[in-house]
């Protein structure tokens, strides 16, 4: 049975969470979730941390409370066992990456898996996601998840929103991820509401906001669109609002770069890709994300008005920034 066929299979049921002292959520309980939820809370390590390379896990309610301390505390608690997360294997065939890459129903299906095995750091982005919104979010004020996939940076700001009277945008225009984000949605309890909405992030209506997340979103937009992306965004923000953008990015030294993108491909390899498989979804996806230099990001985001701008983590050639209004 398929990932897709067991969450058809399975009604979403209500996913509660408790907190520690330093806000964040330390136990799950009714586990009965769908499959897609499973996936998303157990490996994008926003409320469980990050297994070993390969591990699949599914979150269980047995921690005692209090024993958790956030993912550098990952062992001290039991609370994840193995699960049938659906593997990412769309470039295993001979045939695959000889069409551009896109974010269909297949890959939708092993989203989570490909982005714990692809992208190194995107765990502590999403776990920092949900601590800048305890920080910035006000209230009555709007957060939006630019390109928001299934949703993990959405929950991770919902669940740590702390004042009244707010509201989340998630905005993608895959109708894959959206059908699946819909699902996560509906089965977190969290009060603060969420629209998922299927559409451009290009023409989200942004006003009234605190904070604005595009986690490796804006790499997949036309170079020619960025500039005007990023300046609608710091218009439709507060003042002291903050913007997070996670990117891939080019270095400017080629020496560097080629050293980058080789520990890049040995850690894939060590996460059980092929080197068929990583050149062929590198064929795919060459013309689809078109990545640039840091010194281009800093450069865009201030001209749009950012006023504090700054890489809080970098792994390899894969960036995350805050720019704050």
């Amino acid at each position: 049975m398929t990932v897709s066929q067991k969450s058809a299979a399975i009604v979403p049921q209500r996913l509660t969470t408790a907190r520690d002292g330093a806000g964040f959520p330390w136990i799950l309980q009714d586990v009965q979730i769908c499959s897609d939820l499973l996936t998303i809370v157990a490996n994008f390590g926003y409320m469980v941390g990050i297994g070993a390379p390969g591990s699949q896990h599914t979150a269980v309610s047995s921690c005692t409370p209090g024993a958790w301390r956030g993912p550098h505390d990952y062992n001290a608690c039991p609370f994840v066992r193995d699960t049938g997360m659906a593997e990412d294997r769309i470039f295993a065939s001979e045939d695959a990456g000889s069409e551009p890459f896109e974010f269909n129903e297949a890959v939708a299906e092993v989203f989570p898996d490909m982005l714990k095995r692809s992208i190194p750091g995107y765990a502590a982005s999403i776990l920092t996601i949900g601590s800048l919104a305890r920080r910035y979010v006000r209230p009555e004020t709007h957060c939006f998840d630019l390109g928001c996939s299934l949703g993990a940076a959405t929950i991770a700001m919902r669940h740590n929103i702390p004042g009244p009277g707010c509201r989340i945008q998630a905005i993608d225009s895959s109708p894959a991820m959206i059908r699946r984000c819909r699902k996560i949605i509906a089965a977190d309890d969290a009060s603060v509401p969420v629209d998922v909405i299927a559409g451009d992030v290009r023409e989200a209506d942004i006003e009234n906001a605190s904070m604005v997340v595009m986690n490796y979103t804006l790499q997949f937009l036309p170079v020619a669109d960025r500039d005007d992306m990023i300046t609608r965004v710091c218009e439709g923000m507060n003042a002291g609002g903050i913007f997070v953008l996670s990117e891939k990015i080019v270095d400017d030294n080629r020496v560097i770069e080629n050293l980058l993108v080789d520990l890049h491909r040995e850690q894939k390899r060590r996460n059980a890709y092929s080197d068929s498989e990583i050149s062929r979804k590198r064929e795919a996806i060459e013309n689809v994300l078109m990545p640039e230099s840091l010194v281009a990001h800093e450069a865009r985001l201030a001209s749009a008005g950012f006023n504090h701008i700054s890489v809080w983590l970098r792994y390899f050639n894969f960036i995350s920034m805050v720019a704050i209004k």
